[in-house]
């Protein structure tokens, strides 16, 4: 399933079931409440799989910028809670994975980027989070403060990088 812009997607593997999620947004909605969203709608696919004429077998995940972070953090999560049949892939297209802002040298280098300012990244990262320094330990959370990757699926991460 994808997390947002599915059609872009469903046209990259003929035959490919897509599903999309609707979850929860922040401010309204902070985190946990849509990782929770996305693994739940997960199960639910899973659950679901042969009225959706879904292999169980198949399920891949992934998402574009705040999707992205929904995808990695639903596939932590299905490693986590030994998800089953385990997830085969997981497609992360420039995935914000890095939570609070302000945290990385890149930050620092990009802090303003047509766009995207920092304040608009800062008020985004406010707006999801109730506890940044709780989240910043917290790899479902914040999906680079993963330690050990085993049980990951194989993930296509594609970033992107701005020259101004």
């Amino acid at each position: 399933f994808f997390l947002n812009q599915p059609y872009i997607y469903g046209a990259l593997i003929p035959g490919t079931v897509v599903v999309s999620i609707g979850y929860r947004l922040a401010p309204e909605h902070p985190y946990p409440i849509p990782t929770d969203d996305c693994y739940e709608g997960l199960v639910w696919i899973q659950d679901n799989a042969e009225n959706l004429r879904v292999d169980p077998n198949k399920i891949a995940v992934g998402g574009c910028s705040a999707g992205g972070l929904m995808a990695a953090a639903t596939t932590i999560r299905a490693r986590n809670e030994n998800f089953q049949p385990t997830l085969k892939a997981s497609y992360l297209l420039v995935p914000w994975l890095n939570l609070p802002v302000g945290s990385t040298n890149s930050w620092l280098d990009f802090f303003d980027i047509p766009g995207l300012s920092a304040k608009k990244m800062e008020w985004f990262s406010m707006a999801y989070l109730r506890d940044p320094k709780a989240c910043a330990l917290d790899e479902i959370c914040n999906p680079s403060a993963l330690a050990d990757a085993k049980g990951i699926p194989p993930t296509i991460l594609v970033p992107v990088r701005m020259r101004i």
